[in-house]
């Protein structure tokens, strides 16, 4: 519900708030050795987790760069997955907006693709250059204003944020979030995991994006005929769908009872991940853990992971996809691209991951 409200209030004074910029003067894009920079990025898990490669990928190149981060409580946890940034922010924790405005930085890089009340947090941070995406009015709030397409795939659209201006390399390459062994075998322990598992996430963060609960129950009779243990992951809003699912047909329901770190720990040493569009399918490809996508209203060219280990299942329909900026429409075809998903397909692309 809170996502949904600042929706609304950044359609509603969003575009008041740009209208009539502070000016920003004539400023030479710094080089960022030795420098302070503040990216910001709010929303949710899978932008956050692609951006990390690209922050590593500065840091690679520009070792004396000291890099903090605006985000979100329900993001910044996975800033700490990664070596290399100094600080994390949260703005709706009123004492870090505090001190971040109280910071001085040599460069500000807002990382948020559509919405302008980041733009607008950002233009009070004292930064004496500003980068973003150029995608509506909050253009006007940049010394650089990005271009941005729908039709990239997102880690390459945030590593343009610096490669337009600064960035020589290129970013990390998986695994980028660094597991430790003998953490993942203790989880595994608690858990009552056995190798070889498959982890199945069975949520999203919008009910257009899920796929049947039947059809997970379907792919967990199967996956274990094949000689695996299907292991059901997610927070508490997971929790309810994994009892329900162990009930029905077995497996290890872990929803609800790891951190994000653990989750990411025990994604790691998972034979495969299951799962549809959603932030846990980067955190996957993060840990090199191969994933089968199933993807409908959002565009798979632009989030799901790229390369022989990570295949995607979807229903070529007309209308799909149909998300813009993270925006749904009432779907007026009974949400056909998740619904005509069929089981078969989804396990034969799993036999292809193992077989690869």
């Amino acid at each position: 519900m809170g996502v949904l409200w600042l929706k609304k209030v950044d359609d509603l004074i969003g575009p008041i708030l740009t209208r009539f910029p502070l000016p920003l003067g004539k400023v030479t894009a710094p080089s960022l050795d030795g420098r302070s920079v503040l990216v910001v990025r709010p929303g949710g898990l899978g932008d956050a987790v692609l951006l990390l490669s690209v922050i590593l990928g500065v840091k690679n190149e520009f070792p004396g760069v000291a890099i903090s981060v605006l985000a979100e409580s329900r993001n910044a946890a996975i800033f700490d997955l990664i070596p290399g940034v100094k600080r994390v922010y949260c703005y709706d924790r009123p004492k870090d907006l505090l001190a971040v405005v109280r910071t001085r930085f040599d460069v500000l890089v807002d990382t948020e693709q559509w919405y302008r009340l980041s733009a607008v947090v950002g233009r009070g941070v004292r930064a004496k250059y500003r980068v973003g995406f150029g995608t509506n009015d909050r253009r006007r709030l940049f010394h650089r204003a990005c271009s941005f397409s729908l039709e990239d795939y997102e880690l390459d659209s945030f590593q343009r944020l610096f490669s337009d201006w600064v960035l020589e390399g290129g970013s990390a390459e998986p695994p980028y979030i660094d597991t430790d062994l003998r953490e993942v075998a203790v989880l595994k322990e608690r858990l009552v995991i056995p190798d070889p598992f498959v982890a199945i996430f069975p949520g999203a963060s919008i009910p257009q994006k899920r796929w049947p609960l039947g059809r997970f129950a379907s792919l967990a009779v199967r996956i274990q005929e094949m000689g695996f243990t299907p292991v059901f992951i997610g927070g508490p809003d997971e929790k309810e769908a994994g009892d329900s699912l162990v009930e029905q047909v077995g497996g290890i329901n872990a929803a609800g009872k790891t951190s994000l770190k653990e989750t990411t720990f025990l994604l790691s040493s998972a034979r495969a991940l299951v799962t549809g569009d959603s932030g846990v399918l980067h955190l996957a490809m993060a840990v090199n853990c191969p994933t089968i996508s199933l993807f409908g209203c959002s565009n798979h060219l632009k989030w799901a992971p790229r390369g022989e280990r990570h295949i995607v299942v979807r229903v070529d329909l007309p209308c799909s996809p149909c998300s813009r900026f993270g925006r749904v429409s009432d779907c007026p075809n009974g949400l056909a691209c998740m619904e005509q998903l069929a089981t078969a397909d989804v396990v034969a692309a799993f036999e292809k991951v193992l077989g690869r």
